[in-house]
């Protein structure tokens, strides 16, 4: 059993429809059960003050609304991961969503992910939220920096939905990794793939390859990279405060980088 931590805004979409065309496991997407979790648009919803609904809950508020939710979703998605890994004739099977590390199935399922570089990642997130057209670099100069900084969104995922998660630097980049099978980097999927493969050969084996077949090698274009200007380039100030607080993630990403490229 396994489960694919599907970070938003690095390539996931590509990555599974990589995976449907070698599938070695039975699939199953979150995103497709009744009642899934839609956490991109509940932090919008949050953060411009309207309230979400969920297991017939209600939540608003920001950060505190914001975590809350957040446990819920992975508890029901956990619950719903559980199921599907019990159900049938058995063999291997992947649970795909944009959930965080599920810490419940710690025993019972391995879990991957894939990260993207941390700048790149935060310029497709704002402008998949983005209201407006303003720019990313006229937020940043005016202190939006915070927004990304409240966030650490890849460093939470990985780390997962529990109250201590909550918290910047909660684990280091070395105990995140470590609670993963693998964790590939979205400027190189197809090694990505086989570094998945080579950790878990009965849910990954042959995806590499349907990778490659499909001329995929790079990510299919993410909404809010299509809604960037092009060749947008922050000035050194804005591009500063954007590394300042992404200080957890770029570390993180980094250390994955590291761990998939050694010899």
């Amino acid at each position: 059993a396994c489960v694919f931590v599907a970070v938003p805004r690095t390539a996931s979409r590509t990555m599974l429809a990589a995976l449907r065309r070698a599938p070695r496991a039975r699939i199953i997407e979150g995103r497709g059960l009744e009642g899934a979790c839609s956490l991109d648009a509940w932090f919008g919803q949050l953060r411009a003050g309207r309230g979400v609904a969920f297991a017939g809950r209600a939540f608003r508020g920001r950060a505190g609304a914001w975590r809350r939710l957040r446990r819920a979703c992975a508890a029901c998605q956990a619950a719903r991961a559980r199921l599907f890994f019990d159900g049938g004739q058995g063999g291997a099977r992947l649970f795909f969503d944009h959930v965080p590390f599920l810490e419940t199935l710690q025993g019972r399922a391995a879990h991957v992910a894939v990260l993207r570089r941390p700048l790149d990642w935060a310029a497709s997130h704002y402008y998949f939220l983005a209201n407006s057209p303003r720019a990313l670099a006229d937020e940043l100069v005016d202190g939006g920096a915070a927004f990304f900084a409240a966030r650490s969104a890849q460093a939470r995922y990985l780390c997962g939905a529990a109250p201590r998660c909550a918290a910047p630097w909660a684990q280091s980049s070395r105990e995140l990794l470590n609670r993963f099978a693998a964790v590939g980097v979205h400027d190189d999927l197809e090694r990505s793939l086989a570094s998945f493969e080579a950790a878990l050969p009965r849910v990954f084996r042959g995806a590499r390859a349907a990778f490659a077949a499909q001329r995929a090698r790079r990510a299919a274009p993410q909404a809010g990279d299509l809604r960037r200007p092009r060749a947008e380039v922050l000035p050194d100030a804005a591009a500063l405060a954007l590394r300042r607080a992404l200080a957890e993630d770029i570390a993180l990403y980094r250390a994955a980088r590291a761990r998939l490229f050694r010899p």
